[in-house]
């Protein structure tokens, strides 16, 4: 399995895609925030490893339901999860 820069992302001022990679943020990318829809963009690509633990946290509960062995619990994180990532991805958050 390939390996991506660990989040949390975000993007600068200047549209510099930034991960999380302490002690300090490394750039991994660049947005043209000068374009119309820029700053979706970047909220949409800043969210992608929350949008991953959440595909997963649901995938995860879903799996648990169909092997019948599902658990409120762990569906209600999943949603919390996909809204948390969900806001972000909207620029919401």
């Amino acid at each position: 399995m390939i390996q991506h820069t660990p989040g949390p992302w975000r993007v600068d001022s200047e549209g510099i895609l930034l991960g999380a990679d302490f002690p300090r943020d490394i750039p991994i990318g660049r947005v043209n925030l000068d374009k119309h829809d820029g700053e979706a963009n970047a909220s949409l690509i800043a969210a992608v490893p929350d949008l991953l633990e959440a595909l997963k946290a649901t995938w995860e509960a879903l799996a648990g339901y169909l092997n019948g062995n599902g658990s409120p619990v762990l569906g209600q994180q999943a949603c919390a999860f996909a809204e948390i990532a969900i806001e972000k991805a909207e620029g919401d958050s």
